[in-house]
């Protein structure tokens, strides 16, 4: 079944349809949720985006020279992520502080997310939970070279 004929089949469900994206950093899972989202409509579909449930920055994990790598799955606030998560499945909204990328001058705006048919999420660690991984539809990994990344990367900043 394909994920527009999924809109027909769950818009009569209690239950969303859940796609899941990842891939690596810069390979343009945001990019692609944007755009399927803007395809089946705003009345069909919620995002839910792991990037928003980074932990804030004194509570990262450091490295032997005191640095934070983001790209690792203890970063993310798994707890917090999974409870919204399941808000959402079971029909509920969810508002939250948006994540500002450790910007401390930048005021997080609040991320209202409302329950509909289809629910898509996304994140670089998003196959990595298993409760998350076992409640998926429709897995997509979005594998991109790490030059590609890189050069979206660097166009990014």
């Amino acid at each position: 079944m394909g994920i527009f004929e999924a809109v027909n089949r769950m818009s009569n469900s209690d239950k969303p349809y859940v796609v899941g994206v990842g891939g690596g950093s810069g390979s343009g899972k945001t990019t692609f949720l944007d755009r399927l989202a803007r395809q089946l409509g705003a009345q069909h579909c919620t995002s839910i985006n792991l990037d928003h449930y980074y932990r804030p920055l004194a509570q990262q994990p450091r490295d032997e020279q005191g640095e934070v790598n983001f790209d690792l799955p203890q970063c993310i606030d798994h707890g917090a992520f999974l409870t919204d998560f399941l808000r959402l499945l079971g029909g509920e909204r969810v508002e939250k502080r948006a994540y500002t990328f450790n910007q401390k001058d930048k005021e997080p705006g609040i991320v209202r997310l409302l329950p509909a048919p289809i629910l898509l999420v996304e994140g670089l660690f998003l196959f990595h939970f298993v409760e998350i991984m076992q409640s998926l539809h429709l897995k997509i990994f979005l594998d991109v070279s790490d030059e590609i990344r890189l050069h979206i990367g660097l166009n990014f900043v």
